[in-house]
């Protein structure tokens, strides 16, 4: 693959959000052929208008995706999604929604990320859980 072409693999929210967890699966698979991260996190905006979910390395995004899955398939999408060893962290963008170019920008998802230090929480895989059996599904 060239530059473009992983770029393009690495934000997913170009396109619409996965609605199969095989998607993400699949989608997951290929990633760790060209990429690495060592965490997960959960974007949302305010009224969880958008929700993305970040590969992190450290604190870089170097993937990130969305789905539109229930609430069990959303949980099981993370876990696939979590190193063995990795944590998952919760950031809200308070205030803010996230806009369509911004959705298409790793630059700009990254900036935000940054931008909210206090709003980044490290959730368990059972906050995780109830996050999303309280929100539905990820968008």
């Amino acid at each position: 693959m060239n530059s473009s072409e992983l770029e393009r693999l690495a934000a997913q929210t170009l396109n619409p959000p996965y609605d199969e967890l095989e998607s993400v699966q699949v989608y997951a698979n290929l990633l760790e052929q060209t990429t690495t991260w060592d965490s997960v996190g959960i974007l949302i905006d305010e009224g969880h208008k958008a929700t993305v979910i970040l590969l992190l390395e450290n604190t870089q995004i170097n993937a990130m995706l969305r789905f539109c899955l229930d609430a069990d398939e959303s949980i099981t999408a993370i876990e696939h999604l979590k190193p063995k060893i990795g944590k998952i962290f919760f950031g809200s963008y308070q205030g803010h929604s996230i806009s369509e170019e911004e959705l298409k920008s790793r630059k700009k998802i990254e900036q935000i990320w940054k931008n909210i230090p206090d709003q980044i929480v490290e959730f368990s895989l059972d906050k995780t859980k109830e996050f999303f059996l309280q929100n539905g599904a990820a968008s």
